[in-house]
């Protein structure tokens, strides 16, 4: 059966993705109606996120179908009301966003990731003890919580489906090593650079 600690997992997830596609219709409204007073163009918005940012960057591209809504989640519930888009204010303008950049996050399911969707810059360490690199088991705090699909996992159906996307491997590295080592926060930021510049200015940019 579904733990409490897995729907609630879950419902956290759904929180933050609709918040996160809040944000985005805020920034495209505020283009719309309110001069633009942040420079933005509304066709180059991406998500990126590290670790729960890159859960919620991957659920906000890929999570896109009612259909693929876990059947245990209450979406009459407090605080996840209002499906996909949740009602966290903004109505009207949409969130897509052009790609998607996740530093050892992961995803609940990657059989969601389907030809056509956003192209995605991947991030994991091998060795992560937060966030499975592959499938397997979530744990927070040494309790499990819900089986997910880390980058490894989310790779192979990018390159099965032959969708767009970079990975980079941290090979040996537990949870974002990117956070304590100069090294790989530089290798980090060069390659998210390339990927986002690539995206916004093509291939031959």
């Amino acid at each position: 059966g579904i733990t409490a600690l897995q729907a609630g997992a879950t419902a956290a997830v759904m929180r933050g993705t609709q918040d996160m596609k809040a944000a985005i219709r805020y920034f495209r409204k505020d283009v719309a109606e309110n001069g633009n007073q942040y420079g933005i163009n509304p066709d180059e918005i991406y998500a990126a996120g590290v670790s729960a940012g890159g859960f919620i960057a991957l659920h906000l591209a890929y999570l896109d179908q009612e259909s693929e809504l876990p059947s245990f989640l209450d979406m009459n519930a407090t605080g996840v009301s209002g499906g996909l888009e949740g009602n966290s204010g903004n109505s009207g303008y949409p969130s897509n966003v052009k790609a998607v950049v996740s530093i050892c996050g992961a995803i609940g399911d990657s059989a969601w990731i389907q030809p056509g969707d956003e192209p995605a810059c991947l991030f994991h360490g091998t060795n992560d003890n937060t966030v499975p690199y592959g499938s397997a088991m979530l744990s927070v705090l040494g309790m499990p919580v819900t089986d997910v699909d880390g980058s490894y996992s989310i790779n192979e159906k990018m390159n099965q489906i032959g969708l767009e996307h970079c990975f980079e491997i941290h090979e040996g590295q537990d949870h974002v090593p990117s956070l304590t080592s100069a090294a790989f926060a530089d290798t980090t930021l060069s390659l998210m650079t390339q990927f986002l510049a690539s995206q916004v200015c093509g291939t031959n940019y």
